[in-house]
């Protein structure tokens, strides 16, 4: 078994309370920003996506900043296709395009209102059967701690040259005093 697989069916195949498997919602991100989160994201989704045969969308965690209210109800519409089966993006821009300038109304939108980060993720849980939400590092944004007591757990992706404890359990004490569930590291 490889290690992808492994992972997958620690982080996205456990039953919850109800028994529940799917509509798992996932963030990955990372103390320091030079981590290739991103990377990680998209190898995940791939594997995710091949061995389960279920529907995957990747979710910029800044795209939550460009949507609209009205969008929670829409977002599929927002989705691209990408060169995976079963994988939709979700990107910072929407469907690809240039990226936009993070206004401060944006941003102050997204992190003050539960309600709203609440509706994209229904709606995302809805349209598919996994979500992975790539995040910018934890010292970057606070886009991990507005999410994270909405989802199902934080993973935090580390690189050998860097791992500094005190940042990792940092890492870990920030997901946890934001509500959210700290589902491990990953070496990269």
């Amino acid at each position: 078994m490889s290690v992808h697989s492994e992972l997958i069916n620690i982080l996205f195949e456990a039953g919850d309370s109800e028994g529940t498997v799917h509509n798992r919602v996932v963030a990955f991100t990372s103390a320091l920003p030079e981590a290739d989160v991103s990377y990680v994201v998209q190898s995940f989704a791939r594997n995710l996506a091949a061995k389960t045969k279920k529907r995957v969308v990747i979710v910029d965690a800044r795209a939550f900043h460009d949507l609209d209210p009205a969008d929670s109800k829409n977002i599929l519409r927002q989705c691209a296709e990408t060169d995976i089966d079963n994988v939709l993006i979700l990107s910072e821009t929407g469907r690809g395009g240039a990226a936009s300038t993070e206004g401060p109304g944006r941003i102050a939108g997204w992190h003050s209102s539960p309600q709203l980060r609440q509706a994209y993720l229904k709606s995302l849980r809805g349209n598919f059967d996994y979500v992975i939400i790539d995040c910018p590092a934890l010292c970057a944004t606070s886009d991990v701690k507005a999410l994270a007591p909405n989802i199902h757990g934080v993973v935090v992706v580390v690189e050998p040259k860097r791992k500094r404890v005190r940042r990792r359990h940092t890492s870990q004490h920030v997901v946890e005093s934001a509500g959210g569930k700290f589902l491990g590291y990953i070496l990269i």
